[in-house]
């Protein structure tokens, strides 16, 4: 497709005022400063092992779910396993 000079000119016009006008009508996060946020608060209080579970658990309370129970050796390793290589464990892996 062949452009003349002035189709250019408008193409390049539109394309500036799409881009770099809208730049300025909004607050990109990217241009924003980090604030932390405040540590929400929780019922279950001996769950959490860091702030971020807080977050966590905060959603899990308020759709009245509780937390799994923390899996042993043997299952963490299978996932581990399963996830790296996609097959199961050897026995001597386990152990």
């Amino acid at each position: 497709m062949f452009f003349n000079h002035r189709s250019r000119i408008t193409c390049l016009g539109l394309f500036a005022f799409f881009i770099c006008g809208s730049c300025f009508a909004q607050k990109w996060w990217s241009f924003q400063t980090p604030t932390r946020p405040e540590i929400p608060n929780v019922q279950n209080k001996s769950w959490p092992k860091n702030p971020i579970d807080n977050f966590v658990l905060t959603k899990l309370e308020q759709k009245n779910l509780q937390p799994a129970k923390s899996a042993d050796k043997r299952t963490l390793i299978r996932r581990a396993t399963f996830d790296l290589t996609g097959l199961p464990p050897s026995p001597q892996e386990v152990e």
